[in-house]
């Protein structure tokens, strides 16, 4: 079992807006790797069209408002990534540290108690998940016109070397075209 050795919430995090809403979570030891248990890829991709086949996951609840409609299974659900001029159309405060996921017509979508799960896509033939998004907030649930908004992590790939770095826990990106592998440096010096 991982222990939380420290959080590290985004200095400029605003609470009315929810702009820069993304905090890290630095665990005791690192997570060992095996087939069951691979790195999400940090993308270097800025072009939201890009990104094909997005799915979000979480624990949260499966009918909106209703906290006792909650499960002990994780739920996934496909996305469909909407353009920042749609959405701006729909959410008058968007802001350009995020992105909406959902349907036109709404019928699926994150909810309550989803929020800081990934929103995950890939592209072409590539065959790996990269973590576009994170859930951030919504109005309501699967509604028309109402889609679920995500904080846009590579706006974050800076900052996220930054703090790893001041913490000791280095995030180094091993880029490959254009993804990046999210690794953690190990300090010879620090214990398991």
């Amino acid at each position: 079992m991982k222990k939380l050795d420290k959080l590290i919430v985004h200095e400029d995090f605003n609470k009315l807006t929810l702009d820069n809403d993304i905090a890290l979570l630095l665990l005791d030891s690192p997570i060992r790797l095996n087939e069951h248990k691979v790195p999400v890829c940090l993308p270097l991709i800025h072009d939201l069209r890009t990104w094909k086949n997005c799915w979000v996951a979480g624990w949260g609840t499966t009918v909106a408002g209703d906290k006792t409609k909650t499960t002990t299974m994780l739920q996934k659900v496909e996305m469909q990534l909407i353009s920042q001029k749609q959405c701006a159309q729909w959410i008058s405060q968007l802001t350009d540290n995020m992105l909406c996921a959902g349907y036109e017509e709404g019928g699926k979508d994150a909810c309550q108690g989803d929020s800081g799960g990934p929103l995950v896509c890939t592209y072409g033939n590539i065959r790996r998940w990269f973590a576009v998004g994170i859930v951030s907030w919504g109005q309501n649930c699967a509604e028309r016109h109402s889609p679920g908004m995500y904080t846009i992590i590579i706006n974050y790939l800076f900052w996220i070397q930054k703090k790893t770095a001041l913490e000791g826990k280095p995030f180094i990106p091993e880029a490959k075209g254009n993804t990046t592998n999210l690794v953690f440096q190990r300090r010879p010096w620090m214990t398991a």
